[in-house]
């Protein structure tokens, strides 16, 4: 009943934003949810295991993302009081800020949390619609063209997903069941004919590749980054990433009862490998720092992928490693609103002498590439190592040699493009703007703090949790 009064609130606080269009409304409206955000978490830890609404289902895998989830939340609204002041955006465009933003948290906890594979593909699209309005909230041509990109490509690869649910229906119904909860699911799968439970995860895959940013649907989410404001930025590329994790990881539990899992392995291990070559490519190439962050999206989301074939144990580095990138990833798209702020620019090759200009931001920044790119002591490099133990592990050489030989160039472009914007001379003069606030770096410096902490002294409450993600 509370959660269903959780989705009941969200909507007329949107509808209340929407209609009133006064700033203070939105800006109260967004605390309030923030509140609801909070107790909804809280009463799912509470009853952890128990079925909400015949449809919802608190787990340990919902519920680690709806942690993260509630987190970035509040990062989010504060960061994009940040932005919404210093663009002096008129009333109308705050609250339809304001508005989708909390219906796009709302969507992804009903992700999070559905038992249902048609609502949970439901909510899937329901984050397609808010984000395509947030990505065109600035009104300009490049966020028109990225948004019309954004609808039209998610809505064939979400059509393309819910190709597969009616494929996974008609296999279960052959059985006399007509009940796509994940649970009924992973029951019929092993009495399921094999060739129909292999195209349903196929078009699985490819359909949430979309929400991932993973290979071959990945292009419609880089231009996404691009163009979004940045706090929109941090959150698609974090709580949305993982959002179209949990939705794949849901299938891939429970299509593993049948004969298939060698199949799906296979399919997910290649489909990571050239996710992270094609990132390696462009972030050689990168010309621009949001589409730095994009295409480093694209490696780790490859990385999760490759890690989820190699299953077993590896599951748990798959989980730490999301999680970590969710805090790294989150702060540098927060922080990047602040470089555009100061520089005017989000060209990589604009931006010189970042420290002389301000040294505590330069160093923030550097340590969110260099955390970014898995250098220790980034958490994410033990994550990493994890992964490649499990590959070492499970007999897969080859492919542990060729991610070495990617993840090498990826390190090197990243530390390239840290190095040159943080500390090297310009040739002519770059005008700087608005200056730096400590309050904008403190919270970006906790993430970072929090990265180092879960991933080399992670407490024993918290890793006894994530391991029953995989259980």
């Amino acid at each position: 009943m509370m959660l269903g009064l959780y989705f009941i609130l969200a909507l007329v606080l949107a509808a209340l934003i929407f209609l009133v269009r006064k700033r203070f409304v939105a800006y109260a409206s967004l605390i309030v949810f923030l509140a609801a955000q909070t107790l909804i978490n809280i009463y799912a830890f509470i009853h952890l295991g128990e079925r909400e609404l015949e449809y919802f289902r608190f787990d340990h895998a919902g519920l680690i993302f709806l942690s993260i989830l509630t987190l970035l939340s509040y990062y989010t609204v504060y960061y994009s009081f940040i932005y919404l002041k210093r663009n002096q955006d008129n009333p109308f465009r705050t609250s339809i800020y304001c508005a989708v933003l909390i219906m796009l948290i709302a969507s992804v906890t009903g992700v999070y949390l559905s038992e249902h594979a048609g609502l949970l593909w439901v909510f899937v699209e329901a984050t397609t619609l808010c984000v395509s309005l947030l990505i065109y909230h600035e009104r300009n041509a490049l966020s028109l063209e990225a948004t019309w990109k954004y609808v039209f490509i998610c809505s064939i690869g979400i059509a393309l997903a819910f190709v597969g649910i009616i494929f996974l229906g008609m296999a279960v119904q052959t059985n006399g069941v007509y009940d796509l909860s994940f649970s009924s699911i992973s029951a019929q799968a092993a009495t399921a004919n094999p060739f129909w439970m292999k195209m349903v995860f196929l078009f699985i895959l490819v359909g949430f590749s979309t929400k991932m940013g993973l290979f071959p649907l990945q292009t419609i989410k880089v231009d996404a980054l691009t163009v979004a404001p940045s706090p929109v930025g941090a959150f698609i590329s974090t709580a949305l990433m993982n959002a179209g994790f949990v939705a794949l990881y849901r299938f891939y539990h429970a299509l593993s009862a049948a004969d298939i899992v060698e199949w799906m392995n296979n399919l997910l291990m290649w489909t990571g490998m050239l996710s992270v070559m094609i990132a390696a490519v462009y972030l050689m190439f990168a010309g621009n720092l949001k589409r730095l962050g994009a295409y480093s999206g694209l490696e780790h989301v490859g990385l999760v992928a490759i890690g989820l074939s190699a299953g077993g144990p590896v599951l748990y580095a798959v989980f730490l490693h999301l999680i970590l990138h969710s805090l790294v990833k989150s702060g540098l798209f927060y922080h990047l609103g602040t470089v555009f702020h100061h520089f005017r620019t989000y060209k990589i090759n604009s931006i010189k002498d970042y420290f002389g200009k301000a040294p505590g931001a330069a160093l923030i920044f550097l340590m969110l590439l260099l955390f970014l790119g898995g250098i220790p002591p980034s958490g994410i490099f033990v994550s990493e190592f994890l992964i490649f133990k499990g590959l070492f592990n499970a007999g897969h050489i080859w492919e542990m040699a060729l991610l070495l030989v990617l993840l090498t160039f990826i390190i090197f472009a990243f530390t390239r493009n840290a190095l040159n914007i943080v500390f090297s001379e310009e040739k002519t003069k770059v005008e700087t703007y608005g200056k730096i606030k400590y309050y904008e770096l403190l919270p970006i410096m906790l993430l970072l703090i929090a990265v180092v902490w879960l991933g080399y002294f992670p407490p024993h409450a918290f890793s006894v949790f994530l391991s029953q993600c995989i259980m």
